[in-house]
């Protein structure tokens, strides 16, 4: 017994006429009357009493009928689950992200994604680069917000550019530099600076060395794992620090963010995915993003905490 076979057997209990059973299933009445003769050998019933009127169920084909009806229906509820996971309409997402990126542009993404499927699910995990790194590496998440620094290392790996991360001295207002709009990272030789944590933000802390080497000094620093207790010393004049422009949507007004003349690489923001990651809800979030990078506004969303 197979589901075409139900099928057959619903179609003619519903008519119970073999030839118009046969005429709505596109086949021949022969072919419908075998598929029935040989279901009843298997089951070892009579399905339908059949005379010159036409064909009434037996009590076992009424029995039948109620249990075809809840197989078959389940069946096409399988495959269409199936195929909804394998066009990636359904199924899960595991999303990896870095600071920057959850209030710059990844709740408008979310939404919109979810909006068009609602059917995947979507779990989120905060991290710092290199633990996100990792983490994709290692097939513990499906795509990751991070940066360039540090990617290179993962074999396999594709990825969207989002923006290139632009960094800024930040002072407090009280600061002597805080009316300049530029300055040389040789002017900040002899300032405290009040950093992340390498822990929490090794890209970071490894970028503001090497911005500093381009000037010919290391930084005297003191660090910290929370971003909001390096913005509280800064606002309170106990140092300067170096962090991504995006920072001011969540900074204090006190606070001055100032352009940096350095000559540094620059550090991209990417959407990375490793490329052989069969997840079919992969191609179908690329596509969200890649939406949202061509929008009208996304350029002034990007663009907050640059001078004017």
């Amino acid at each position: 017994m197979d589901i075409k076979q139900l099928r057959y057997f619903i179609a003619t209990a519903k008519y119970l006429n073999m030839t118009v059973a046969a005429k709505n299933l596109y086949i021949a009445q022969p072919a419908l009357s075998r598929q029935i003769i040989d279901l009843e050998g298997y089951l070892g019933v009579t399905l339908f009493i059949r005379d010159k009127r036409g064909l009434k169920l037996t009590r076992a084909g009424m029995e039948l009928l109620s249990a075809a009806k809840e197989i078959v229906a389940k069946s096409d509820e399988a495959i269409e689950r199936v195929k909804l996971a394998g066009a990636g309409l359904k199924g899960d997402l595991k999303i990896g992200y870095v600071g920057t990126s959850d209030k710059i542009f990844l709740p408008k993404l979310l939404r919109t994604f979810r909006k068009k499927h609602p059917d995947v699910g979507l779990s989120l995990e905060y991290a710092n680069s290199e633990a996100l790194n990792d983490a994709l590496n290692s097939g513990e998440l499906d795509v990751v917000f991070t940066f360039t620094v540090g990617i290179e290392n993962i074999t396999d790996l594709s990825w969207e550019k989002i923006y290139t991360e632009s960094f800024a001295l930040i002072v407090s207002e009280d600061h002597p530099l805080a009316k300049e709009k530029k300055v040389q990272i040789t002017d900040l030789s002899n300032e405290l600076f009040i950093l992340l944590s390498r822990t929490e933000a090794p890209q970071l802390f490894d970028y503001i060395l090497k911005l500093c080497a381009s000037g010919g000094f290391y930084p005297k620093n003191v660090s910290h794992p929370h971003f909001d207790t390096v913005l509280l010393q800064v606002e309170a004049n106990l140092g300067i620090t170096v962090l991504s422009r995006h920072g001011k949507a969540f900074a204090s007004p006190s606070l001055r963010f100032i352009d940096i003349e350095h000559t540094v690489e620059n550090i991209d923001l990417v959407m990375a995915w490793k490329t052989n990651n069969t997840n079919p809800c992969i191609p179908l979030f690329l596509i969200e993003l890649q939406e949202l990078l061509k929008a009208s506004n996304f350029e002034e969303v990007l663009s907050f905490g640059k001078n004017v």
